[in-house]
């Protein structure tokens, strides 16, 4: 049997959030009022052309403090739920833990995107930014 290709991403930037540990994170989505910033890292700078056009974008970010060895869960970390494997849940332990999360965007000064709605801890990798499409993301 072959050997699973890898592949290496770029960190494009970092979350900088009041959410310091697992406790007073939001779970599944459900991102709260509280605002942060997601710096962009200076050579992607140009990457923010025209992004003060969008109210909602999708932050693709390394959930960097992930377990990696977990195929299955209880969803929401609920015993009461049945195990479940890790594609049908939202859990952020999964063997490659990238998010998805939806934003608003608040304001943009220099290479700082102020958000709301954050369920990202602080210092989270972000590896990825796509505007929220009505159209394709209401489905």
């Amino acid at each position: 049997m072959s050997e699973t290709p890898s592949y290496t991403l770029k960190q494009l930037g970092i979350v900088h959030s009041p959410h310091k540990d697992i406790s007073d994170t939001p779970k599944c989505g459900n991102g709260d009022e509280k605002e942060g910033i997601v710096e962009i890292f200076p050579e992607f700078t140009d990457c923010l052309k025209c992004l003060e056009e969008e109210k909602f974008i999708h932050l693709i970010c390394w959930l960097d403090k992930a377990q990696r060895d977990v195929l299955s869960c209880h969803p929401r970390r609920d015993p009461a739920n049945p195990i479940t494997g890790v594609f049908g849940t939202r859990s952020p332990s999964r063997p490659n833990p990238i998010s998805c999360s939806l934003v608003e965007v608040l304001e943009i000064s220099a290479n700082n995107i102020k958000v709301k709605g954050l369920d990202l801890f602080d210092g989270t990798p972000l590896l990825d930014i796509k505007p929220f499409y009505f159209p394709f993301d209401k489905k």
